[in-house]
């Protein structure tokens, strides 16, 4: 039971820790997210391979971590623009609608009309839902059932698994590329150098 708490809330707290310290007034401020994120990584490790886990589910956990982290450390450089709060309430609201979407299903899936919409559905949610996506990752274990056969019509479509390969591809692509724009963009600031700043009130000089 404390394995699957942790591994439900392990994406939860990296999606919110992470913003949060990029939002930081520190020039440190990038160690101290890979720190964070390296010591829960570490910590939910320890907790599934002593809980049981088969290693391999384990590194998956770490690895879904992991992704989380660079994908919402690039959605937070992306929106920079709007000011660090505003960067970070977008990554809330990005975290917020991953996290609500297994209790959504329902509504997504009465309407949808037919077979191909249904499944469409059931791909997002298995796919953004960090509790389809542990799901998949601890089913190997014979007792795992997922909270979704409990809160969602998900149960009525049979095992519903996560796509693990483009999943990682997704996050790491995206939150990598996003990363890569962002220190870019900081790069060619500094080489070109601060904006002149052009008097307001010029003296004139005497006639």
């Amino acid at each position: 039971m404390i394995v699957r708490l942790a591994a439900y809330l392990a994406p939860i707290v990296a999606g919110l820790i992470v913003p949060f310290l990029l939002s930081r007034e520190c020039p440190h401020r990038w160690v101290h997210s890979g720190l964070a994120v390296g010591s829960l990584s570490i910590l939910l490790l320890l907790v599934a391979l002593f809980g049981g886990v088969p290693f391999a589910a384990s590194m998956l956990l770490v690895a879904y971590i992991v992704a989380i982290a660079v994908f919402f450390a690039g959605i937070f450089e992306s929106f920079r623009f709007l000011s660090r709060a505003g960067a970070q309430i977008v990554c809330g609201l990005i975290l917020a609608a991953m996290a609500a979407s297994m209790f959504l299903s329902n509504l997504l899936l009465e309407n949808a009309d037919t077979k191909r919409e249904v499944e469409r559905v059931v791909s997002l949610i298995s796919n953004a839902s960090p509790i389809a996506v542990v799901g998949t990752i601890l089913a190997d274990d014979p007792a795992h059932r997922s909270v979704m056969y409990s809160v969602s019509r998900l149960a009525d479509y049979g095992i519903v698994r996560a796509d693990l390969p483009l999943l990682f591809l997704f996050l790491f692509g995206v939150g990598g590329l996003l990363l890569a724009i962002a220190f870019a963009r900081v790069l060619i600031r500094k080489k070109n150098g601060p904006s002149p700043v052009l008097p307001t009130n010029p003296v004139q000089a005497p006639r």
